[in-house]
């Protein structure tokens, strides 16, 4: 614990430092330059605590020496005297303490006979000097006085402040610059990547709660519903974002069902956060799910299904051969509706002998363009077949043919390729009966030859 000076050293020091103030230019003196003085004439070192503060006293004593009888506000004067600033750089009328900061200076000025201290600029604004703020020799001591006070008073609010800053989420103050994370569009791939980047975006903007929180409630009627109208606001934008953050395809497919951001949010999640884990149950929802679109290639999304159907395999399900060519089918894009209806006619179709066909199918329709489809009526046959652009509309009958193999004919309508109980011209009694079919072997010979031997046929079967 550092010692305080006796009385007569004190003494020596208060008379040293007065008689440096005295003489000193005090424009350029400081605390510092006139306690390092002070040393060099004592001959002892003053940068002790105590020294400190009683150099510190004494400075202050004689910057603010002869003050008034009694507590004096210096009046703005509109025309201050022209010693006020005239002089100022001659250190008489005014003295320099210390910059406060960029353009504001604390001094002690001379004011109609008495002592002031003076914050404020001293540059001149609009023309006019800025006078700043005047306290005199009684008001200054009293704020000395309560210096532990003023400093208890600023901890506490700088504490209160920082503290309203961390509930509000108030990032202004930090010292690393603020930047927009970037997204990456969503086509139903790495799910968990996407969400997390669209996690940090949308709190960057303080929309994540309505990811979380439902619509606010309004309790009393007689207010108006601020809460709420803020909410709907921030839920549309936060829709429009995730909208926006997905692919073409994704988009049109859940734009049309969701209207609300924690709705869609919930949706891809359960979807697609469900199929990272790669599970049977998820294998087989995108298997049941998939179709097929018209922009890609068939055949790529042909094979692309295939994927689908070997990881259920792998997964060690069973997927009949059969089902899996009839799916294919099935989920051929419109425009292949006549090519569809064509293998389902076919009896033996592997899966090798599809992708042939398709491939087959897809280079015609690449090389001639897509032609239009002609129907059948739906009371004769279902057979259907592709006719070019020039011919003129109407139905025309395809004949099969099959090089000396046998043909079904039906008794019901004459034609052959269906049973007498399947055809579409008898009514549901007809079909029960079961009537018998007549059978035919084709061959080069016109339609009319065919039909006598049919007709021959069953007068053999009636006799």
């Amino acid at each position: 614990m550092e010692m305080v000076p006796p009385l007569t050293t004190q003494k020596r020091i208060e008379e040293t430092v007065k008689g440096i103030l005295r003489e000193a230019d005090m424009d350029l003196m400081t605390e510092f330059k006139l306690r390092i003085s002070a040393s060099s004439i004592l001959g002892f070192d003053l940068s002790g605590a105590n020294h400190k503060k009683l150099i510190r006293d004494v400075l202050e004593a004689f910057l603010l020496s002869n003050p008034p009888d009694e507590d004096t506000i210096a009046p703005v004067d509109p025309n201050p005297p022209p010693t006020a600033t005239a002089s100022a750089g001659s250190g008489e009328d005014e003295r320099f303490i210390c910059k406060l900061s960029e353009k504001r200076n604390a001094t002690v000025q001379k004011y109609r006979g008495q002592p002031f201290l003076s914050i404020g600029e001293s540059s001149k604004e609009d023309g006019k000097p800025f006078r700043g703020v005047h306290l005199s020799a009684n008001q200054w001591s009293v704020i000395k006085k309560n210096f532990s006070a003023i400093e208890e008073a600023i901890k506490q609010s700088e504490s209160k402040l920082k503290s309203e800053s961390k509930q509000n989420g108030d990032t202004s103050n930090t010292s690393f610059s603020f930047s927009i994370i970037e997204t990456s569009r969503f086509d139903g791939r790495s799910y968990l990547r996407w969400a997390s980047q669209m996690e940090l975006f949308l709190k960057q903007l303080n929309l994540s709660y309505v990811l979380s929180n439902h619509c606010p409630v309004v309790t009393n009627t007689s207010q108006p519903d601020s809460a709420g109208k803020n909410w709907l606001k921030d839920d549309y934008l936060c829709y429009t974002h995730l909208l926006n953050s997905l692919s073409d395809h994704l988009h049109r497919q859940y734009s049309k069902r969701f209207k609300h951001a924690k709705e869609l949010w919930e949706e891809l999640k359960w979807v697609y956060q469900c199929e990272e884990s790669n599970s049977k149950r998820s294998q087989v929802r995108k298997y049941i799910e998939f179709q097929m679109v018209e922009e890609r290639p068939v055949l790529d999304q042909v094979q692309d299904f295939n994927k689908i159907a070997d990881s259920i395999v792998s997964a060690g399900m069973f997927l009949d051969e059969t089902f899996h060519v009839s799916t294919i089918i099935s989920k051929f894009p419109p425009s292949w509706r006549g090519f569809s209806t064509r293998l389902m006619e076919e009896e033996f179709l592997p899966v090798w002998m599809l992708m042939e066909r398709v491939k087959a199918e897809e280079e015609e329709v690449l090389r001639n363009g897509p032609q239009r489809l002609t129907y059948r009526p739906a009371t004769r046959s279902c057979q259907m077949e592709r006719m070019p652009p020039s011919i003129g509309r109407g139905w025309k009958r395809k004949e099969p043919e099959r090089d000396g193999r046998v043909s079904i004919v039906c008794d019901n309508c004459g034609r052959r390729g269906h049973l007498a109980k399947n055809c579409w011209g008898k009514t549901l009694e007809e079909r029960a009966s079961g009537k018998p079919n007549r059978v035919s072997f084709s061959s080069t010979s016109p339609v009319g030859s065919e039909t006598q031997a049919t007709t021959k046929n069953d007068s053999r079967t009636i006799s």
